[in-house]
């Protein structure tokens, strides 16, 4: 199994991923698992294949937010995408985005770097993802 240290946060990502293109690919089987407050548990698991693209951040703004596969935004981006996928209401949506900024501290993102990404997945979340629904 591979592990991608954050830098300078002590934290694991214990992610088996390599590159596609555009997206980061689970390369063996695996299951995802993370704690959150309360002891709550989180898991999934993932084939070999499964993949995500990372962060969300439009190729404008990289310049001040940073690359969307950087490893201290993988943790946070895979549970809100993960979570986003069985999104059915507002409430739903407002969870994957707590769970989100949680991680992005946790991974030692900066105050605002994380404020700006969960502004941006809250806006989302509002003001399109409710109209598509």
């Amino acid at each position: 199994m591979w592990a991608f240290e954050v830098r300078g946060s002590g934290v694991a990502n214990d992610f088996p991923v390599c590159l596609e293109g555009e997206r980061l690919a689970f390369v063996t089987q695996h299951i995802a698992h993370d704690m959150l407050p309360g002891g709550v548990h989180m898991s999934r698991p993932e084939d070999v294949g499964n993949s995500w693209d990372g962060a969300t951040i439009p190729w404008w703004v990289r310049w001040i937010i940073g690359h969307p596969l950087s490893p201290e935004l993988r943790q946070a981006s895979y549970w809100h995408d993960r979570i986003c996928e069985g999104s059915e209401t507002p409430e739903d949506r407002m969870v994957a985005d707590a769970v989100f900024l949680m991680m992005l501290r946790r991974s030692g993102v900066s105050r605002w770097r994380r404020w700006a990404m969960w502004l941006a997945v809250r806006f989302y979340a509002v003001f399109i993802w409710r109209v598509r629904r």
